[in-house]
């Protein structure tokens, strides 16, 4: 395989991840049949800079993120996230509408409220819910109403379709089993969780202790532990690697870097410094993890 076959994944933003050329690069919305017309190209492996909700009405598929396998179904929304790989396979009949937005859109709007003034709110959710009847004719109607600000190109409509896009993120953690709040829990302390996991995804690479993380979010380390278990049921540190081998394994299946230019890239002063953390997490070492991933693939 030469230099230029490289095998890499693709990163698209708002403006390329059709292929004919959009305008927008901050937010875009299309009905998913319209979308599903241009997908070839993204039934491969590919992460974005951006957000993607993706909400289905009728049809069925299958979506895969970050090696787990999703079915398509209607009435479930899908959350992609910054940096997240996926692809998409067997898509029948699917309709329904796909939004996509940057943080700085979803920023745009300073609230001054904790739980939406910033994109934190994103970070902490399961990949899908499920929507019942009511639930989702709310959404429907939602989403309608964000489509016909976004097609009226009327005054402050990019602050109007924030506005409403929180409320949908909103609807979304509240729905997301995976991080169920206790109500006995402070709201602050999901916030913290929700800054601490911001940061994470900004520095895993270069910061592999919560003590830094714990200075920069101005609190004791003992007490960014204490939260991450009351609230994640992990420890700080597990969160740290729980991100640095997610990306570890996204670079051993999806490019041809030798595990050497893996460990560089993650922040490993070697690669054996690496392959001992990695074995520490799923009990097999990096090359291990690649030859019985690719040759279940076969």
């Amino acid at each position: 395989m030469g230099m230029h076959d490289k095998k890499q994944f693709t990163q698209y933003s708002i403006e390329n991840i059709l292929s004919v050329k959009g305008s927008k690069s901050d937010f875009d919305l299309f009905s998913f049949k319209y979308f599903a017309k241009d997908i070839e190209h993204l039934k491969h492996t590919h992460r974005h800079n951006f957000y993607a909700l993706i909400f289905t009405n009728k049809g069925n598929g299958r979506h895969t993120i970050d090696f787990a396998e999703y079915e398509i179904i209607p009435q479930r929304v899908f959350l992609i996230t910054y940096g997240q790989l996926h692809h998409w396979d067997y898509l029948r009949s699917v309709s329904g509408f796909i939004i996509l937005f940057t943080e700085a859109f979803y920023n745009l709007i300073y609230t001054g409220n904790d739980k939406i003034k910033s994109d934190k709110s994103l970070v902490n959710n399961q990949a899908f819910v499920d929507l019942d009847d009511n639930e989702f004719k709310e959404w429907n109607n939602l989403i309608h109403l964000i489509d016909e600000e976004y097609l009226s190109n009327a005054t402050n409509c990019k602050e109007v379709i924030c506005l409403m896009l929180k409320a949908l993120i909103l609807k979304y953690n509240r729905k997301s089993n995976k991080v169920l709040i206790n109500a006995n829990l402070s709201s602050r302390k999901h916030t913290l969780i929700g800054e601490f996991k911001a940061y994470i995804e900004q520095y895993y690479k270069e910061w592999k202790l919560p003590k830094l993380y714990a200075q920069l979010m101005n609190i004791t380390p003992n007490y960014l532990n204490s939260i991450c278990k009351e609230v994640q049921n992990k420890s700080a540190t597990e969160l740290i690697k729980d991100r640095i081998i997610l990306e570890a394994k996204r670079l051993l299946i999806h490019t041809d870097d030798t595990v050497t230019q893996i460990a560089y890239e993650l922040g490993f002063e070697d690669n054996s410094h690496f392959g001992k953390y990695f074995k520490s997490a799923l009990n097999i070492t990096p090359d291990q993890y690649r030859t019985t991933f690719l040759k279940h693939k076969k």
